[in-house]
């Protein structure tokens, strides 16, 4: 973790290997060695495992800020899930129709649910947090969608693609207006996260973190295999 200026640097856990997710003053994650769903206070004075059984391979995990819920992608049995931040009240919330799903992004306050998937056919689909009303969102020009992120201000979904290397946008609603926003032939996009003017990603070939100012690169920081961006408007209660 650092200021976006690279300064006051600080390592918040090592050896995670798995997605991240946040709420309010805790960190959510997945430990892919151990098979587990853990979460902890970000000044480390507390931390316990909330998911111990049944997980095969993890993906992507996000937390739904307003209900109480954290939901995670399964490519290990192809199903998305859901819990209670605490573990507890676990069901599945879509079983059918998956392909190696991968990232996942709420959006509490629309009520709506989007994930990406590797499979056969690479597509982002969205549906309402029980899983009811599937639509497919993105299913043309897309291999390896990795990364997904909501401007919950602008009301856009953005993703990363490993293979093509861009970072592309549409309209969350109504899956129109794709624009791509970059593109690289010299990086392995991981994971993207969107924050006001501000889009933040990783490069896993190079072990980096970069966010550019509309078109404007800069170098950040090194993480881990996800990147978010957290703050009080996509944090509220």
């Amino acid at each position: 973790m650092a200021n976006t200026d690279g300064t006051n640097r600080s390592t918040l856990f090592t050896n995670q290997k798995g997605p991240v997710g946040e709420k309010n003053d805790t960190i959510y994650w997945v430990d892919m060695g151990l098979s587990t769903i853990s979460r902890a206070k970000r000044d480390q004075t507390w931390r316990e495992d909330v998911v111990t059984n049944g997980i095969g391979r993890v993906e992507g995990i996000a937390v739904d800020w307003i209900a109480g819920n954290i939901y995670w992608t399964d490519q290990g049995f192809d199903v998305i899930e859901v819990a209670r931040l605490n573990g507890s009240f676990r069901y599945v919330v879509i079983s059918q129709g998956l392909d190696k799903p991968r990232a996942i992004a709420v959006h509490p306050e629309r009520g709506y649910l989007f994930w990406t998937e590797w499979g056969q056919y690479p597509r982002i689909e969205r549906s309402r947090l029980d899983g009811t009303q599937r639509a497919v969102l993105v299913n043309v020009s897309i291999s390896w969608p990795n990364g997904i992120s909501i401007d919950y201000e602008e009301g856009r979904l953005y993703w990363c693609d490993a293979r093509t290397d861009k970072i592309e946008r549409i309209n969350l609603e109504t899956g129109e207006n794709r624009e791509m926003v970059l593109a690289s032939n010299n990086m392995d996009m991981f994971s993207v996260s969107v924050f006001e003017s501000y889009i933040y990603w990783s490069d896993r070939s190079a072990g980096r973190n970069f966010e550019p100012h509309f078109w404007r690169m800069l170098w950040s920081l090194c993480i881990f295999n996800d990147v978010r961006v957290f703050a009080v408007i996509q944090d509220a209660c």
